[in-house]
């Protein structure tokens, strides 16, 4: 969902596949061409992307933006690659007076995106490498040793290099392959294996957790762990199912 907000960031005002619902001249003319070399370097690939903005000139010459659509499909943003996205964003304030003058797009005020996401299994396989996702679940494992109490569990960073093999999506858990590699070359293939399911709005809940391959020092205690998204996020529906990933919910994106 973090990556659901920035690509929208990103795109709500890309040239490509833009309609407007209404006759702003504003939108077509002005605000999409002053924008479009900016988002142009932030998006690696985009399949297909419409984007529907609904406003008047007046509105938009206050830097008011009442409703924005989006949708993308197949897109790729700094190593991530995402099937599906739909979004919906209202009341969105800019620097429309900065932006004409040719100054970068900013937020004025925090907005609220609801939306949909749709992760395939090989989206995600294409994605191990990106910074994003290596990240992630880096930070997942670092959390899970210790939530186990191993004092010492910085040192899969310190001590080696993590690098990701594989991710396996089934019904309601995922499978992780990896190798942690030490800087005298030893190395140890681990796997991660977990349920996954939505606890609440805000939290997502790990069970029958597994970790195997790393040396003693760093076994697991526990089987199961919550994970707390943050008041920013709030989740309405996630599925995990064979080879895919889906989820809907809102997001906070902060000016």
């Amino acid at each position: 969902m973090i990556f659901l907000a920035t690509l929208f960031i990103m795109s709500n005002f890309f040239s490509g596949d833009m309609v407007s619902s209404s006759s702003s001249q504003i939108i077509s003319k002005i605000l999409s061409p002053a924008l479009q070399f900016w988002l142009r370097s932030q998006v690696e690939q985009v399949k297909v992307l419409r984007l529907q903005i609904q406003g008047r000139d007046q509105q938009i010459l206050r830097g008011y933006i009442p409703l924005v659509h989006l949708y993308t499909q197949e897109a790729i943003y700094q190593g991530l690659h995402l099937d599906q996205i739909k979004i919906l964003a209202e009341n969105i304030r800019i620097n429309i007076g900065q932006i004409l003058r040719g100054k970068p797009f900013q937020l004025l005020e925090s907005i609220q995106v609801s939306g949909q996401i749709n992760i395939l299994e090989s989206d995600l396989k294409a994605s191990l490498a990106s910074v994003i996702l290596f990240n992630a679940l880096s930070d997942l494992v670092l959390m899970l040793l210790e939530s186990s109490g191993v004092s010492n569990s910085g040192d899969i960073l310190t001590q080696g290099d993590l690098s990701w093999q594989n991710i396996e999506l089934g019904d309601e858990q995922f499978k992780l392959q990896g190798v942690w590699t030490l800087h005298n070359s030893q190395q140890y293939p681990f796997t991660l294996v977990s349920s996954l399911k939505l606890a609440s709005a805000h939290i997502l809940y790990l069970s029958s957790v597994e970790l195997q391959g790393l040396p003693a020092p760093y076994q697991l205690s526990l089987t199961e762990l919550p994970i707390d998204l943050g008041s920013d996020i709030e989740l309405s529906t996630l599925l995990l199912s064979q080879g895919e990933l889906k989820a809907e919910g809102k997001s906070l994106i902060r000016n």
